[in-house]
């Protein structure tokens, strides 16, 4: 799984992350609960900020980031997201995500 997880994370396209969520759930069967534990802990998922800065866009594990809906209604620019802006929150993808560690609300530390 980390060895797919790297491959198909490092493409630009939002369409290749749907991929990736995809394949992992899939996979989410066969994992152990190790494993899938190792997941949520590892840098995997690619990230940007609305901002969309080149220092932002790299790869977070899922505790780090935030869903890109939260940092719109926020209008938070450097809050780092999930790279795939459009996903919808009624898809299996972003349960999937939200089991992962995906944020949907900022840790609240951060907002004071």
């Amino acid at each position: 799984v980390q060895s797919f997880v790297h491959s198909r994370s490092t493409d630009e396209s939002g369409e290749t992350m749907k991929t990736l969520i995809q394949h992992l759930m899939d996979e989410r069967e066969q994992m152990s609960e190790g494993d899938f534990n190792a997941l949520k802990r590892s840098e995997c998922l690619r990230g940007t900020t609305l901002n969309g800065t080149k220092n932002a866009q790299k790869k977070y594990a899922p505790a780090e980031l935030h869903f890109p809906s939260v940092a719109a209604r926020l209008n938070w620019m450097d809050l780092p997201i999930l790279d795939w802006k459009e996903i919808d929150v009624r898809t299996r993808e972003f349960a999937f995500l939200k089991e992962l560690g995906v944020r949907e609300v900022p840790e609240l530390h951060r907002l004071i």
